[in-house]
């Protein structure tokens, strides 16, 4: 794992964390239920994910294509299980929002990357 992609990807998740952690706690201050403040902040960073991503971090060419989409897809929908989970678990144990979401991307941030890295951006980088 080459140090400049490990730091491409930290960059772009800090961008994808701050999304969806403002959109996360915006909601839940608003009054919206964690499960569906989480799934709206993390559809946010999904979406910013994908792309920062396939351009940034593991520099592909051209868009990212149906096959990656549908892996990112996969393996957002297994990341937004394990987040939430984890969420759920630290907020029913009486964290404080911020921590249990802090918490909660640690764990996802290591598991994106290896799925990321070893599944879903599976092409070559461009020169």
């Amino acid at each position: 794992m080459p140090s400049s992609e490990l730091l491409r990807f930290l960059l772009v998740g800090g961008g994808v964390f701050a999304l969806d952690t403002g959109i996360f706690l915006l909601l839940y201050w608003l009054g919206l239920p964690s499960i569906p403040a989480n799934a709206a902040g993390m559809l946010a960073g999904f979406l910013l994910g994908l792309v920062g991503h396939h351009y940034l971090t593991f520099r592909r060419a051209g868009s990212p294509g149906l096959g990656t989409a549908l892996r990112y897809g996969g393996s957002f929908a297994f990341n937004l299980v394990l987040g939430t989970a984890v969420l759920e678990l630290l907020l029913s144990m009486d964290q404080s929002a911020l921590v249990a979401k802090l918490a909660a991307t640690a764990v996802v941030t290591v598991s994106n990357y290896l799925i990321s890295r070893y599944f879903v951006f599976t092409q070559p980088p461009s020169s």
